[in-house]
């Protein structure tokens, strides 16, 4: 298996890639809060069932790609990596500035059942941010 900053930098890659720095960040956050209100580990609450899309194919699959370069293919998904990268040593450690608190995001693109009890929104990029309680 990768290692753990591996595995949220992958995490805010595949939700994030294409959004401006602060939509990774956001996606970083939403991993943090959720570290720190479920008292899990940050490759835990990556690879929690169907929290994060991404994953949804299997981690083995999701390696695979990785190590074969399927997703970082040219200097556009290099730069995105490398900021995903950064993000994702400072979630590891729990050192990212907390921002609004998030704890869930998604899509604009998308309605999911449960967006209607998000509190303190904020629109990034095709994200929305904002926290459950």
């Amino acid at each position: 298996m990768l290692p753990e900053v591996i595995i949220v930098a992958l995490t805010i890659y595949m939700e994030a890639a294409g959004e401006p720095l602060r939509g990774k960040l956001g996606v970083g956050q939403v991993i943090q809060q959720r570290m720190i209100e479920r008292d899990k580990s940050a490759d835990e609450v990556c690879l929690e069932h169907k929290q994060f899309s991404g994953w949804n194919i299997g981690p083995e699959k999701v390696e695979a790609r990785h190590m074969a370069g399927k997703y970082i293919r040219n200097d556009i998904d290099k730069k995105a990596w490398r900021d995903c990268l950064a993000i994702a040593g400072r979630v590891c450690h729990l050192s990212l500035p907390g921002g609004r608190c998030w704890n869930h995001y998604h899509s604009i693109f998308v309605t999911p059942s449960w967006s209607d009890k998000m509190k303190d929104v904020e629109i990034i990029g095709n994200h929305i941010f904002g926290r459950i309680l």
